[in-house]
């Protein structure tokens, strides 16, 4: 503190994380049921890690309030530092569920080595932000940033970032205050370029990794594991942001919304070398990829008294991207996958597409002459042969609009809020159909359509194909479905009793509490869940008493 206008300050700060996973895998597991060796029967793995952060900043702030104006100003340097070290190791053949020590094991697994990393990232930068505010109508903000990170190559660590923005409160206009129901209406629009680090520290570097399977007579050999790029540089994100905030009656009813476009330039991707070079890729800033959408925050009280209040609220957003420009390891990258084409939807990049487009071979279903698929190549012509040539954009999993629905109600001491999420017109590939029906296994546990919804004689008119074919079910149209659904994600519902009820009592504040997630699903697509991130619903009670 220099003076009521100036003020300097410093902080610092540390920070330790230990982290310790143990998995253990009884001898009577499912993934032994094929393996006739008791010694390689129940597995243990281990990893452990510790990582180490240090912070610290210095800053300065300078406000000052002239007549109408008024400036804020804040910079400074920080630098901070991250060091990751874990290790890990598998042990193999444990002679029952109780023995679930490592002790108990006979031999560490010959299939998996020990494993062992290490990283290390730092990085410093000088910041500052500059508002100022005109009589409460006008406003502008300028920001920027100068940061250098150890993750970048090193002719290019430095990276400079900066935003400005303004806004306008019409609200505060003479010609608007005499609009009572309008309590606030609020004009915004901002411009800047942002950039991020959340990559692997040693991208840039040259690394090796040693041969320890196998000793020469003057000690171990080494391999590249990395090729490094000194040259590589931040990746950086440009955005535009129109916005508008309105307020009525007091606030009791609100309005946010915004316009957003988001260009990522320099986007990290592995460029793809010639095999002649004796290394297959290195990392490089090729690609661009364009997010646009709009988004929206519609809150409103429908009950408003000192002791009662019912709240509703509504958001929604949607969002297209696309993809502006790809590096030609990515083009290689669609060529391997087109050649390894299982029976589940592949990733692939396409300029001008997004990416999350789905990728798959045009259907016309199953023709009931002889339970075979029919599909369209890529000219148009009729073929009972799956071909990656023929893929088409059918859709993408981007929904039209998705957001959440709100409802909170309080009443004296009881409050009720819960959520609920949904998604409009989006599309999804029903993986469950594929691998729960037409391609399950019949010699085993199945669901009932596997036998009785296929195609079994000539004319059935079925959506799955013959049910003695045993072949794989390739990327079809057959299975690209809508994906609109209700989610009701949480439900809290609490009482706060009365201090002065329990006053006699000697307590100071009691509050139960019972909060419940993921009540219920609708959608129009019937597929599993939790196969890519799993799901759980949860009740919890809770007591909070203090005397």
């Amino acid at each position: 503190w220099v003076t009521d206008a100036l003020r300097i300050k410093a902080s610092a700060s540390v920070s330790v994380r230990n982290e310790e996973e143990e998995v253990f895998k009884s001898p009577f597991h499912t993934d032994f049921k094929r393996e006739k060796d008791m010694a390689r029967r129940g597995t243990y793995d281990v990893v452990n890690s510790k990582s180490i952060g240090y912070e610290a900043v210095l800053g300065v702030s300078y406000t000052k309030m002239v007549k109408k104006n008024y400036v804020t100003f804040n910079g400074g340097y920080n630098v901070s530092s991250t060091d990751l070290r874990s290790h890990g190791y598998s042990v193999l053949g444990f002679p029952a569920d109780e023995l679930n020590d490592p002790g108990f094991g006979l031999d560490y697994h010959p299939e998996k080595k020990p494993t062992g990393n290490s990283e290390l990232s730092r990085m410093a930068g000088f910041f500052g932000n500059l508002n100022y505010t005109y009589d409460n109508r006008y406003f502008a903000d300028f920001s920027v940033r100068a940061d250098a990170s150890s993750r970048f190559g090193a002719d290019k660590r430095w990276a400079v970032f900066w935003s400005a923005g303004v806004g306008y409160n019409l609200h505060n206009e003479v010609f608007l205050k005499k609009l009572e129901w309008v309590s606030l209406l609020r004009l915004r629009a901002s411009y800047g370029v942002t950039g991020g680090q959340n990559f692997n520290p040693y991208q840039a570097m040259t690394t090796y990794r040693f041969i320890t399977d196998k000793w020469y007579g003057y000690g171990s050999g080494a391999e590249m594991l990395a090729l490094g790029n000194d040259d590589l540089k931040w990746q950086s994100t440009v955005q535009k942001n129109f916005g508008l905030d309105l307020g009525m009656w007091k606030d009791r009813l609100t309005l946010t919304f915004n316009y957003y476009h988001k260009l990522s330039e320099n986007s990290l991707t592995d460029v793809t070398l010639p095999p002649s070079l004796g290394f297959p890729s290195y990392k490089e800033n090729l690609g661009e990829v364009v997010n646009e959408g709009w988004e929206f925050t519609l809150r409103g009280f429908v009950v408003k008294k000192e002791d009662f209040n019912i709240m509703l609220s509504v958001n929604g957003a949607q969002n297209n991207n696309k993809l502006k420009k790809i590096s030609n390891s990515l083009k290689a990258f669609n060529e391997e996958q087109d050649k390894q084409v299982e029976n589940k939807v592949m990733a692939r990049y396409v300029e001008g597409q997004s990416l999350n487009t789905i990728w798959v071979v045009r259907s016309l279903g199953i023709d009931p002459a002889n339970g075979k698929e029919l599909f369209l190549d890529k000219n148009g012509k009729r073929t009972y042969d799956w071909n990656a040539d023929d893929y088409v954009a059918e859709a993408t999993t981007d929904p039209r609009l998705y957001g959440n629905l709100g409802l909170g109600i309080f009443y004296r001491g009881f409050s009720l809020n819960t959520y609920v999420n949904y998604s409009l017109g989006e599309k999804a590939y029903n993986q469950t159909l594929v691998d729960r029906v037409e391609n399950a296994d019949k010699h085993y546990n199945c669901d009932r359509r596997v036998l009785y919804d296929r195609w079994h004689k000539p004319g059935d008119e079925t959506f799955f194909k013959d049910v003695k074919d045993a072949s794989v079910t390739r990327p079809t149209s057959r299975f690209v479905q809508k994906n609109n659904y209700l989610n009701m994600t949480s439900l809290n519902v609490a009482y706060e009793f009365n201090p002065r009820l329990l006053e006699p009592l000697r307590i100071k504040y009691l509050k139960l509490a019972f909060y419940m997630t993921d009540l219920f699903r609708i959608s129009t697509m019937k597929a599993e869940r939790g196969l890519d991130y799993p799901f759980a619903r949860t009740f919890t009670t809770s007591l909070q008493i203090r005397f």
